[in-house]
């Protein structure tokens, strides 16, 4: 069974997963820039949905590294 970093380093590199993460981004700034002037709680949860898909994408980035970030740290100890 594979660990937790590198499970998450091969979804960060999936064809699928990269398409449908970028279809959503682009998704929600459509709803953004497509929304009327006096729009504001759309241009809010867009841009809150949008936020979310980054947190998710930098959550799952910080797993695929901590391999690294701990043998950097076996080593500096």
């Amino acid at each position: 069974m594979d660990n937790k970093p590198d499970q998450a380093a091969r979804l960060l590199n999936d064809e699928f997963f990269q398409y449908v993460v970028k279809l959503q981004q682009e998704l929600y700034i459509s709803n953004i820039l497509n929304s009327s002037d006096t729009d504001i709680e759309q241009r809010e949860r867009s841009f809150l949905k949008y936020q979310v898909v980054q947190e998710l994408l930098a959550s799952i980035q910080s797993i695929a590294v901590q391999k690294t970030i701990d043998q950097k740290r076996r080593k500096f100890f």
